[in-house]
């Protein structure tokens, strides 16, 4: 199985935002970049429509969901005679492969050494005819894992330097000093910790993600589980998994509460994701195979592991 591919950086393809319920353009990304992430594999429209009926989708909706993804940049069309085929544009897998790998990096501790207890302060000021910036600003800085201190001080207990450089780049309004530091007063989770972040959404999220997959997992261990299912369950714990993304700001686990559920969650997320990939494979390829051409579409088709995602090193792109 090969890796996905890199090289580039994000910007321009608008990819769809999450929404309650089945939402058939973000699913037709997350599919596209589970089976075609390589920059060459292309899917036959018809295989596309078939398998999100596998998801509960209709027709109508999967060829509108198709169509705007086609205006919105992320797919690109190619026409053969009355055959429709779909690929990944670049910038939709660089855009991809950068907000997949926050995602799974969500919980990793492979080898990191342990919190240095360091913090990573940003004292920042905003013109105040531009408060819309403020508000926005803040609103991206609480994603990225920070809390306030104090009103314009904002701090984290991981180093993510590259991420805040990033951010600020985008907000030439906000003045900003950036630094690390200790905090004399220890930050505990019995102490400012609950204040700081309310970490109750995302014990809630792992809660019910383990509560979800646990039974799931002893039928994968006792064979019971077929393709469709893999293919089902494999998209469903990477859903559930960006869900939970949304509310944790992954914090050390020297600050995690006692009963804190996600080393579970993602111990249940590697072992489905990547143990049912060869059998959603097998299941996707046999959905596409009906409508494969001369070039054998669904021999095309290919399932990366979270490993391969992290150890690419860089945003995928086309070869």
């Amino acid at each position: 199985m090969s890796k996905p591919p890199a090289g580039g950086s994000p910007q321009a393809a608008r990819l769809p935002r999450m929404q309650a319920g089945p939402n058939p353009q973000h699913l037709l990304v997350t599919l596209m970049g589970d089976y075609w992430g390589d920059g060459e594999a292309r899917a036959p429209s018809q295989a596309l429509v078939a398998i999100l009926a596998e998801f509960g989708i209709t027709e109508r909706s999967a060829r509108t969901a198709l169509a705007r993804l086609v205006r919105r940049d992320v797919l690109s069309v190619e026409k053969e005679g009355r055959r429709t085929f779909y690929t990944l544009t670049k910038q939709a897998i660089t855009n991809g492969w950068h907000s997949r790998d926050q995602l799974l990096r969500l919980g990793h501790r492979p080898s990191a050494p342990a919190w240095d207890r360091k913090w990573l302060v940003v004292a920042y000021s905003v013109p105040t005819e531009v408060s819309v910036a403020r508000t926005n600003f803040r609103t991206r800085l609480r994603a990225a894992g920070f809390a306030p201190l104090q009103d314009a001080v904002w701090i984290s207990p991981t180093t993510k330097t590259a991420v805040l450089a990033a951010l600020l780049g985008e907000f030439p309004e906000v003045n900003a000093t950036v630094f690390t530091a200790d905090a004399l007063s220890p930050i505990t989770a019995d102490s400012q910790l609950e204040s700081l972040w309310d970490l109750t959404p995302a014990a809630r999220r792992y809660a019910e993600f383990v509560e979800r997959f646990e039974p799931v997992l002893a039928r994968v261990r006792d064979g019971r589980v077929d393709g469709r299912e893999a293919l089902l369950v494999r998209t469903e714990t990477m859903d559930m998994w960006r869900e939970s993304r949304r509310v944790d700001p992954d914090l050390p686990d020297q600050l995690a509460p006692a009963d804190w559920a996600r080393p579970r969650a993602r111990e249940l997320l590697v072992r489905l994701y990547d143990g049912l990939g060869p059998l959603a494979e097998q299941a996707c390829r046999s959905i596409v195979a009906p409508y494969d051409g001369e070039d054998r579409e669904s021999t095309q088709v290919r399932h990366y592991s979270i490993a391969d995602y992290l150890d690419a090193g860089a945003p995928p792109g086309t070869r």
